[in-house]
């Protein structure tokens, strides 16, 4: 999928022959080949079917990126059509990563590297989103779940031990964060940019100028897997912009969020700990938090 590629392992390109992981005999049959016969995507179909997917994923990274190209310097949408050609995909192919996930990693360093940082945060959420959306897809999600009551310990045969029912009480009314959920930390005012990037493109509209980021401010995003039911089929990924007290008490709940812990955490904010917990009934109906 990479002509240019091809073109330098049968020129006996050095450097490029040396990224195959042939030995020299192996290089020698391959190139003595010819190049047509050997095309893993012959009229590119196959490269046309996995831009298009990359596409559909960072919608709105490609949109921001357009609206860069449109100045001196910018990406524009040449990303999809040097991702191909990049270190990225070759190490994606050759180490069995998701394509889409290594144009993440592609596009970041290209954002960053000409100089768009306005560009770095939009293509930093879509990549989280990315990377979700194939964990809870993948059945990976239902396992983090393990981590949420540590066991006591034990013998090496494995008897059962008892534990009181203060233990088991206190256990049991410890919040955690959902392992379908996530807390990303990005600029101020990236997820309200990402908004307005999506509502123009819904509406056939170019995309804005970046308007409200403070970078030296940050603000938590969270993420919420709505798992299918279909193992490759990924999953409904939402996400919101959290007021900094909810950021810090969700962050919390990651290592276990005690009734005591809540308790002081709602003094703290000058609010009554009954108060927080009919607050957070919405957020365990929801599944974002788990007992």
């Amino acid at each position: 999928m990479d002509g240019g590629f091809a073109s330098r392992i049968f020129g006996h390109d050095p450097q490029m022959c040396s990224t195959t992981g042939l030995t020299d005999e192996e290089l020698s049959w391959l190139c003595a080949q010819d190049p047509a016969a050997l095309s893993a995507d012959p009229g590119g179909k196959r490269r046309a079917q996995i831009v298009g997917n990359i596409a559909s994923e960072f919608r709105l990274s490609l949109s921001a990126a357009s609206r860069s190209s449109r100045n001196a310097g910018g990406p524009g949408p040449a990303w999809l059509d040097h991702f191909p050609g990049s270190a990225e995909f070759r190490g994606a192919v050759l180490g069995g990563d998701r394509l889409p996930l290594a144009f993440a990693r592609f596009a970041l360093h290209d954002a960053r590297s000409k100089g768009h940082a306005e560009l770095v945060p939009v293509i930093e959420l879509e990549f989280a989103l990315a990377r979700l959306r194939r964990e809870a897809a993948g059945g990976r999600l239902g396992a983090l779940a393990s981590h949420h009551l540590p066991h006591p310990p034990g013998n090496d045969r494995g008897a059962e031990l008892s534990v009181s029912d203060m233990e088991r009480n206190h256990a049991a009314d410890t919040l955690w964060l959902s392992p379908q959920a996530r807390i990303v930390d990005l600029p101020s005012g990236t997820h309200a940019w990402c908004e307005t990037l999506q509502a123009h493109l819904e509406n056939g509209l170019p995309a804005p100028r970046p308007s409200g980021f403070h970078p030296e401010l940050q603000e938590g995003i969270l993420l919420f897997a709505h798992t299918t039911g279909a193992r490759h089929r990924p999953a409904l990924v939402r996400t919101e912009r959290l007021e900094p007290p909810v950021d810090e008490l969700l962050k919390r709940s990651r290592t276990g969020l005690t009734s005591e812990a809540r308790s002081e955490f709602a003094r703290a904010q000058g609010a009554e700990p009954e108060d927080l917990e009919r607050f957070l009934v919405d957020f365990l109906d929801e599944g974002v938090l788990v007992r």
